[in-house]
């Protein structure tokens, strides 16, 4: 017994520590990195025609920077589609409002899904809208912020004959200090973390690029008709055929936000493991392992001073205890200088308990439900991510 302690204390903190270590050299290259001055070797690049997928829905105040920022980049030749599921959606007017001010792109209208999510569906009708020209397919989410290096950054790989496909991510730009906000700036904070580790990297449905060829190829566009979710059913499929994606450091967008709360929060994590469950189901059953070590370890240690201090543990075990509590403590601190802006100290550690306890909670969650709820509209799932059923309120 006395050694399946010492082996959860290790191991665990062993895992952590090179976990965060290595991937957060790569975030740091995210932060860090500025984008260069425009040279003769740039301007000979055979860029090639791209068009970048948006859907969206809804509206909020940081909705117009967001897709102004997709609508001024540096990228020499591309263009813009942004898909509404219909015209009573809040954000089919300001699409409109933006393109009369920015005309780079165009509006397309989907209709309601009823075979797959309506994200998917949207893009497949953005897709429809596309002549043969693009090359390049870029799909984006309508929430993030994004630097005007960002898509060039993105392609770059592609043309270099470096990658079939790359992917971005993004960072939590915090409006407030609320603990559900700066709990889900902890959160993706981690996920970008496993962009530092090739075996982890998948591609992210906000910033994903890839080669026309290679996404018709594989029949992408029909894998999308009849699954839930677009990234995880394209990650699962190319990596059936052993095609990986490149993460690119440079292409990291901002999302501002303020007001998160914590159901919310809540929802999205519990989300995003119902994705790996239906679409990877021995990976979701391995995470088991990794809750284990996140949550055992930690326990005994505090199971350890409690004990220590009734008398009813040896000082050996209390000591041991007391030293991986610590050094927990410091790893929380350390990781700190990964956030993209200066978090007081005081709220950054409830903030990492808490996604701690968010986490945990999510994963177990994913145990107990078969249905999948995104803005709004449930589906019910079957394994390998087909929409079985849509219910729409």
């Amino acid at each position: 017994m006395r050694l399946f302690f010492w082996a959860s204390y290790t191991f665990g903190l062993l895992w952590l520590l090179v976990f965060v270590l290595q991937g957060g050299r790569y975030v740091r290259r995210s932060l860090t990195w500025r984008s260069p001055s425009p040279s003769a070797e740039e301007d000979r690049l055979p860029w090639p025609p791209a068009a970048l997928l948006v859907p969206l829905t809804g509206r909020d105040q940081q909705t117009r920077s967001c897709l102004v920022s997709l609508l001024t980049q540096n990228y020499p030749d591309y263009t813009v589609v942004f898909i509404t599921a219909d015209l009573n959606d809040p954000a089919t007017d300001l699409v409109r409002e933006v393109l009369r001010e920015h005309p780079r792109g165009r509006h397309v209208v989907s209709g309601p899904a009823v075979s797959c999510s309506q994200k998917n569906h949207n893009l497949l009708a953005g897709l429809k809208v596309l002549g043969r020209t693009p090359e390049v397919l870029v799909f984006c989410d309508a929430n993030h912020v994004a630097p005007r290096h960002f898509l060039q950054e993105l392609v770059r790989p592609l043309v270099m004959g470096e990658a079939l496909m790359t992917t971005g991510f993004h960072r939590i730009v915090p409006g407030d200090f609320r603990l559900p906000t700066l709990g889900m700036l902890v959160t993706v904070l981690i996920i970008h973390l496993c962009h530092g580790h090739a075996g982890l990297v998948q591609p992210w449905g906000g910033a994903t690029a890839i080669r026309r060829s290679v996404f018709e190829q594989y029949q992408i566009p029909r894998l999308w008709g009849i699954t839930v979710v677009d990234d995880v059913a394209l990650a699962r499929r190319l990596k059936q055929h052993r095609i990986r994606v490149k993460p690119v450091a440079a292409a990291c967008l901002d999302t501002p936000l303020a007001g998160q709360t914590l159901s919310g929060w809540l929802t999205w994590l519990t989300r995003q493991f119902l994705y790996v469950k239906y679409f990877m189901p021995g990976t979701w059953l391995a995470t088991v392992f990794l809750a284990y070590f996140l949550v055992v370890p930690p326990l005994l240690a505090l199971g350890a001073l409690l004990g220590g201090a009734l008398g009813l543990t040896s000082w050996g075990f209390t000591l041991a205890g007391g030293v991986y509590l610590l050094l927990l403590l410091g790893l929380a601190m350390g990781f700190r200088i990964l956030a993209p802006y200066p978090i007081p100290w005081d709220r950054w550690l409830p903030a990492v308990t808490l996604a701690w306890l968010v986490f945990n909670w999510s994963y177990l969650k994913t145990w107990c439900t078969r249905t999948l709820t995104w803005r709004g509209i449930t589906y019910q799932v079957m394994w390998g991510g087909i929409v079985r059923k849509v219910h729409r309120p």
